[in-house]
């Protein structure tokens, strides 16, 4: 978690490790310090067996619960502001953890990062967060013990609370059955990877499908089978996104992000943008800015 003074700049903080692309911390007693929001390069899980406090993920703000689990991926903008009194685990990897020991395909399969509704949170009943904890506490002294063959225990251990975790959330779905399609899920996975890379350059259906070397028919099929909504649904999601960090985290003008985003005529970005969001984007800037602007 970054400490420090406010940023106009969303800093992106890179995965680096000494040994096994893994990393895991106890949240214990806060130092006083400032949380500045950030993202990065890698996948983030918090276990917090005790609560209190607030999770900013892009914009929204979700309570910190006891029992709970958040699923922060690669790129998403967050803020943890816990209580002093909140405890849990926070579990970093990159993509290449599952990329170097074969597992990929395994972890493309987790919807847990790979929906586009919202941020995945998980609320524990009490036997299951039973289990978490228990496969939490396993992989703690794991990590903190230099035994026979440890990589490969700690990676089988992640994947296994992923994979735990994955069937509650597909579980509390409405589009479990759906998501349960490896090939169907792939695909959604790749469509996301891509929009995230190319949100700035392509906004059209057809540019995804055809840098996917599938029609847009089927491509749209696929992704509103597993999410509930079209690629132009989400496409505009992801714009609008994008547009919100821009008006946060940096100093250039609305003028300027419409042109950024593509938009050729800067007043009608303004009407997009408040048809989208409900307000207009200076609008949106001044609030976010009020709002943060002390934790930020």
């Amino acid at each position: 978690m970054m400490r420090g003074s406010q940023v106009k700049h969303i800093p992106i903080h890179q995965f680096v490790s000494g040994g096994i692309d893994f990393h895991m911390e106890l949240m214990g007693e806060l130092d006083g310090m400032p949380n500045t929001a950030h993202r990065h390069d890698y996948y983030e899980i918090f276990i917090f067996t005790k609560g209190g406090g607030t999770h900013v993920i892009d914009f929204v703000e979700y309570p910190i619960h006891t029992g709970s689990i958040h699923f922060v991926s690669a790129g998403q903008v967050h803020l943890v502001n816990r209580d002093a009194k909140s405890r849990g685990y926070a579990i970093t990897f990159p993509e290449s953890l599952f990329a170097l020991h074969q597992q990929l395909s395994s972890f493309h399969q987790i919807s847990l990062y790979h929906n586009f509704s919202e941020p995945t949170l998980i609320e524990l009943k009490k036997k299951e967060q039973a289990e978490v904890y228990q496969m939490a506490e396993k992989l703690w002294k794991e990590v903190n013990e230099e035994r026979y063959m440890r990589d490969e225990m700690i990676l089988t251990q992640v994947l296994g609370l992923l994979i735990y975790s994955n069937r509650l959330f597909l579980d509390r779905t409405e589009h479990h059955q759906k998501l349960r399609s490896p090939k169907g899920l792939l695909l959604l996975q790749r469509f996301r990877q891509l929009l995230d890379k190319h949100v700035l350059e392509i906004q059209h259906a057809s540019g995804f499908a055809q840098l996917m070397q599938v029609t847009t028919g089927h491509l749209n099929e696929v992704v509103k089978a597993q999410t509930g909504k079209k690629l132009t649904d989400h496409i505009s999601s992801r714009l609008i996104l994008e547009a919100k960090r821009m008006l946060m985290y940096s100093d250039k003008t609305i003028k300027e992000i419409s042109f950024e985003l593509k938009f050729e005529d800067p007043a009608y970005f303004g009407r997009y943008f408040t048809r989208k969001v409900g307000m207009t984007p200076g609008t949106f800037r001044q609030q976010i800015h009020e709002k943060y602007h002390t934790s930020l």
